[in-house]
């Protein structure tokens, strides 16, 4: 038989999470009348009774990593072409080519040569690029 009715002011019911009704057991770790932990460890739960670490290493230190886009690549870029600088580049494969950049976008930079053919030149080909002593 269910019963859909609250006890009589006579019954006693046990409280929620207590074992056999006793006050003081614990269950899942906690103590039911102070719900503290009593040192129990849960299994494979996060009761978030725990304190984690701060994001960023903690320590108050500022966090040292460099950001992903500075856009100095970018700045760098538009003074050489503005300049009309001429630079020397060292390919992955040891290649080198020179000229002034006239244009680039995210992937390429486009070298003018003179009377060479121009060339359009993949970044992730370039090993690094200087200007030349003039």
């Amino acid at each position: 038989m269910v019963r859909l009715n609250p006890p009589d002011a006579g019954e006693t019911r046990p409280e929620a999470g207590h074992v056999g009704g006793q006050p003081g057991h614990s269950v899942n770790g906690k103590d039911s009348r102070t719900g503290k932990n009593d040192g129990r460890e849960s299994r494979g739960r996060d009761t978030g009774d725990r304190k984690k670490p701060p994001a960023g290493g903690g320590g108050g230190q500022q966090n040292s990593r460099a950001p992903e886009r500075t856009f100095e690549e970018v700045r760098y870029l538009k003074q050489l072409i503005e300049n009309k600088t001429r630079i020397r580049v060292h390919l992955i494969n040891n290649e080198e080519v020179s000229g002034t950049i006239e244009y680039y976008d995210q992937s390429f930079i486009r070298l003018t040569r003179e009377p060479d053919p121009n060339l359009f030149i993949f970044k992730h080909e370039i090993k690094y690029l200087y200007e030349e002593e003039e």
